[in-house]
């Protein structure tokens, strides 16, 4: 008898809110799942762990040095907290976005590997700039969330 698999829980057969928490670690970030935005931002509030952030790091394919520098940390900063430790108000709203900007990225290519490349390629409607470099401010973000929607809607991006 064959054993059931169960589906990976990051996967664009899930919504946009559901894969945010599960790219930021699910129950180890957050005891339930979110049921709206706001709690979002009271998660910001809070703190998002640093496991959340090696979370989105892994999922991002990149070094913890360069998630450190893309919240604006230094990674000796970084480093020395312990994987439980919560981040600040500021690095945790800056996380918490990144995931849902892959979380929406998983959306339209339907293909975590196809959005990694994505993100680490240069892109003509960033002006040659690669999506993953402009994940250190909010605006970045919001330019790279605009581009998705572009792709989503079929307009060239």
């Amino acid at each position: 008898m064959a054993k059931s698999v169960k589906p990976d829980p990051i996967s664009n057969k899930y919504s946009v809110d559901h894969n945010t928490w599960h790219i930021l670690g699910g129950k180890l970030s957050m005891v339930s799942e979110p049921v709206s935005s706001i709690d979002y931002v009271t998660a910001s509030h809070k703190g998002i762990s640093k496991l959340s952030v090696m979370k989105l790091a892994e999922i991002m394919d990149i070094p913890l040095k360069e998630i450190a520098a893309m919240l604006n940390m230094s990674y000796k900063t970084f480093s020395r907290k312990n994987s439980g430790d919560l981040m600040d108000t500021i690095s945790s709203s800056l996380t918490i976005e990144i995931a849902q900007t892959l979380a929406k990225g998983l959306a339209v290519f339907e293909n975590e590997s196809v959005l990694r490349r994505w993100l680490k390629k240069d892109n003509r409607s960033l002006q040659g700039k690669k999506p993953i470099d402009l994940f250190n401010t909010p605006t970045g973000i919001k330019l790279v969330n605009r581009v998705l929607y572009r792709i989503e809607e079929g307009i060239y991006a």
